[in-house]
């Protein structure tokens, strides 16, 4: 895609903000950490205790699921306690909402998540997005990508023996990230299907409302 876009990610992880920047070069990236700077970034009121750099309109909004509040704006002393000590929360959901409030028209909402392991995961796995006329929003938990530590560069699994691939991991020179790249492509609808992940995609496409 040749058109630059205005692309604000959320996320807390410093290997996927990397990740992020490095596949999403081409667009000007506006990348928080917070719930509250998220909503600074969309111009929702109440939350501008920090100044954050953003343009007026977001083309796409991409958000991780789960990371912390960022700050206490608007919060009483029992709120505040619990800002404090909560550390991630289930924001990535609030954060969709106030994008389609804003009038984004292309939103993204990713989690690392396991489905085995965590229940709100688990709840997210039935979500599959939607569009209309003026907004699409993805869902998806299966958006995934390995890059190699040092230089950011993708780590193909090498089927069937993937020694190389094991061999980075064990040294702990693998890490597995967000595929912010696909994740923006699905928003677009520019998502390319191979045959071997069509399976795949029945549960990730978007429905039609």
């Amino acid at each position: 895609m040749n058109t630059k876009l205005n692309i604000l990610v959320v996320e807390d992880k410093p290997e996927n903000i990397a990740a992020a920047k490095k596949m999403l070069a081409d667009h000007n990236l506006t990348v928080v950490s917070g719930f509250d700077d998220a909503l600074t970034a969309l111009k929702r009121n109440g939350y501008a205790r920090r100044k954050v750099e953003a343009p007026e309109k977001f083309d796409v909004v991409l958000t991780d699921c789960l990371y912390p509040k960022g700050g206490t704006a608007c919060m009483g002393p029992r709120g505040e306690a619990v800002v404090n000590c909560q550390g991630e929360m289930p924001y990535g959901p609030m954060v969709v909402f106030h994008a389609i409030e804003a009038g984004v028209p292309h939103i993204g909402l990713i989690t690392q998540g396991n489905h085995h392991d965590d229940p709100f995961v688990f709840a997210l796995d039935s979500l599959r997005g939607f569009k209309s006329e003026k907004v699409s929003v993805v869902v998806t938990n299966e958006c995934g990508e390995c890059l190699h530590k040092d230089t950011l560069e993708v780590v193909e699994y090498d089927h069937p023996n993937g020694e190389k691939f094991y061999a980075l991991e064990k040294e702990g020179k693998l890490l597995r990230v967000k595929n912010w790249k696909e994740l923006l492509d699905r928003t677009l609808g520019t998502h390319e299907v191979t045959e071997d992940g069509k399976w795949r995609e029945e549960r990730r496409a978007q429905v039609q409302i």
